[in-house]
């Protein structure tokens, strides 16, 4: 018996043929990213060998999408994690850098220290995130598929110090502090607006 058999609503209905279409739609995305996929993975697939005589097919396969790709994330790996950091700037609001100028030298340089204590912050928390692994997923992804996504969220997690006693031992602390995450997302698990009619637009 069909899904849309029976005594189903109206609402029942509009949503499977919402995930029908949706399905459909996304088809054609799917078909392109297992390409690519089989075109790294080297896999001898009708598209990539369509038009060659069956009698006389080559499994043979050149490595070349796999070296593009490699090479391909090691460059811009190697570019965007200059000094083994993911870069990024901390900039004065713009009212503040209306005026930076003419402030005196000892604002100025506490507006610069509070900005380079708080980009070593920043660093840190990108640190003990593991955001530059995942960046490095999405390079990949991006390199292999010709897109990529990502998502961000603050979690709550354990984090134990060492504090300095006056005696000169040590006392360990754990408290739970808020740290920025990054997660790149697989491909596969990204799903688009049900009602669009275009995943590429």
């Amino acid at each position: 018996m069909s899904s849309r058999d029976g005594n189903n609503c109206g609402l029942a209905h509009y949503t499977l043929d919402l995930f029908d279409e949706w399905k459909r739609n996304r088809q054609e995305a799917a078909n392109e990213w297992e390409k690519f996929k089989d075109a790294y993975e080297r896999k001898n697939t009708d598209h990539w060998k369509d038009g060659e005589t069956e009698d006389w097919r080559s499994d043979a396969f050149v490595d070349v999408t796999r070296q593009k790709i490699a090479t391909a994330v090691a460059s811009v790996s190697e570019i965007m994690l200059a000094g083994n950091q993911l870069p990024f700037a901390l900039k004065p609001a713009p009212a503040l850098e209306a005026i930076y100028d003419e402030i005196d030298e000892g604002q100025r340089e506490q507006f610069d220290e509070a900005i380079e204590n708080e980009t070593q912050e920043i660093q840190q928390q990108l640190a003990e995130g593991g955001a530059k692994d995942e960046f490095l997923r999405n390079v990949a992804g991006c390199a292999l598929y010709g897109t990529t996504f990502s998502k961000f969220r603050v979690d709550s997690v354990p984090k134990t110090e060492a504090q300095v006693m006056e005696d000169g031992g040590f006392q360990v602390n754990e408290t739970q502090v808020d740290l920025p995450k990054w997660e790149a997302v697989p491909i596969n698990e990204m799903v688009w607006d049900m009602e669009a009619e275009n995943l590429k637009d």
